[in-house]
């Protein structure tokens, strides 16, 4: 079970949650984290929920991939090489074109870190670890 600031909840739902607040039901979701394991496995809960998956392993190559096929919502974790999660979550939040596009944060750092995320504009966050 995901942990998000609204208790527990299953990752499917969390997605359909955010998601409805743009009006997209099975829509495109971006996961953005270093660690391939996690990325694949989120990736295939999201697509057995019917979500089309595009996936980045840094900062980086999360915007770029954002420039290329915007997605409906982003998975964004907050610890990476190259460019870390606050400042995707900053930059995307500073651009018009992005600006609106929900992202749930995640992170196994709390407290300060996840109160950073909420005021950058995190739509959610959810704890790791977590189970798929």
């Amino acid at each position: 079970m995901w942990t998000s600031l609204n208790g527990p909840d299953p990752l499917g739902a969390r997605c359909d949650s955010l998601l409805s607040r743009v009006e997209v039901t099975g829509g495109r979701v971006l996961v953005v984290d270093d660690d391939v394991s996690l990325r694949q496995s989120v990736a295939q809960v999201l697509e057995d929920e019917g979500y089309t998956v595009d996936h980045a392993p840094d900062g980086v190559s999360a915007l770029s991939r954002v420039a290329e096929n915007r997605p409906d919502l982003i998975l964004l974790d907050v610890l990476m090489p190259n460019m870390n999660g606050r400042q995707v979550l900053e930059r995307l939040r500073r651009d018009q074109e992005t600006a609106d596009i929900p992202i749930l944060v995640m992170t196994a750092v709390s407290g300060l870190e996840t109160n950073q995320s909420m005021a950058l504009g995190a739509s959610d966050i959810v704890e790791k670890p977590f189970d798929l």
